[in-house]
C-alpha cells in the first residue's frame, strides 16, 4: 500500500509596478518594451504637472544572465544602458541578481578617512581625542602588515612605504579651509572678527596669542571658532 501524502502549499504573490520614497521613485517591469511604456506613461504625467525630473540621475538594472548584452531603453530620447551591477538606492547596494559581489566591492572601496572627515567637519577634536578614533583602523593596520601592536605611531604615518593618514593632520587641514572661506566671506567675516575681539576678552588678553592652547582652558564654553584658532 502505497501512501501519498499531499502537501498543501500557500503561494502570496505580492504584485507592484512602482515604490518612491521622498524624491526616490523605483519602476519595475518584466521586460524592457514594459519599462518603456511605463515611463512614457510617467513623463507625460510630469510634463502635465509641470514636475521636472533629472534624467541624468536615472539608474536601470536588469538580472539578464548575459553580461554583454546592453539594454537601453529611452527616456526623454536618451539611451541608458542598464548593466548587470549594484547601484545605490537610499544608501543601500542593491543589484537585480541578488548578488553580494558587487556590495562587498562597493565595500572594499569604501574610504574611512573622509568619512570621518565629513562626520566631524563642525567638530574639532584634539590630538588624544583623534588619535583614540584611529584605534581600530591603526590595530586592523598592524595586523594587516603583522606588525607588533606596540608599533610607534610615526612608522605607520610614515609616507616612505605602505601608511594610513593621520586624521589629525587631515583635520588640522580641513579646518583651515574652513577658517580661509571664513574670513574671506563677505557676510561671515564680520561675525568672525567680532568673536575674535570677544576671544580676547574672555582670555583677558588684548590680541590673539601665538601659543592660544594655554588659554582657552580658561573658557568656560569655547566655540567652533576658539577651538579652531588652536591649530
Amino acid at each position: 500500500m502505497l501512501n501519498t501524502k499531499i502537501m498543501m502549499c500557500m503561494i502570496h504573490e505580492y504584485k507592484t509596478s512602482l515604490v518612491g520614497y521622498l524624491d526616490d521613485t523605483t519602476w519595475f517591469g518584466s521586460s524592457s518594451e514594459q519599462i518603456n511604456e511605463k515611463l512614457s506613461i510617467a513623463n507625460l504625467f510630469y510634463s502635465f504637472t509641470n514636475i521636472k525630473i533629472n534624467v541624468d540621475e536615472y539608474k536601470v538594472l536588469t538580472n539578464i544572465s548575459k553580461r554583454n548584452k546592453t539594454v537601453t531603453l529611452n527616456i526623454n530620447g536618451l539611451p541608458h544602458e542598464a548593466l548587470n551591477q549594484g547601484e545605490r538606492i537610499l544608501g543601500l547596494y542593491i543589484n537585480a541578481s541578488n548578488r553580494s559581489q558587487p556590495t562587498l566591492k562597493k565595500g572594499k572601496q569604501i574610504i574611512v578617512i573622509p568619512k570621518l572627515e565629513y562626520i566631524f567637519q563642525h567638530t574639532i577634536l584634539n590630538w588624544k581625542q583623534c588619535q583614540q578614533l584611529m584605534v581600530p583602523l591603526k590595530k586592523l593596520f598592524k595586523n594587516r602588515l603583522i606588525l607588533l601592536v606596540n608599533t610607534p605611531d610615526n612608522v605607520i604615518y610614515n609616507h616612505i612605504f605602505q601608511n594610513i593618514n593621520n586624521f589629525y593632520d587631515i583635520q588640522v587641514k580641513a579646518q583651515l579651509n574652513s577658517l580661509g572661506a571664513l574670513f574671506n566671506t563677505l557676510i561671515l567675516r564680520q561675525l568672525a572678527i567680532q568673536k575674535i575681539h570677544n576671544v580676547g576678552k574672555e582670555i583677558w588678553y588684548p590680541t590673539i596669542p601665538y601659543n592660544i592652547k594655554k588659554y582657552t582652558k580658561k573658557i568656560r564654553k569655547p566655540t567652533y571658532l576658539t577651538k579652531s584658532l588652536e591649530f
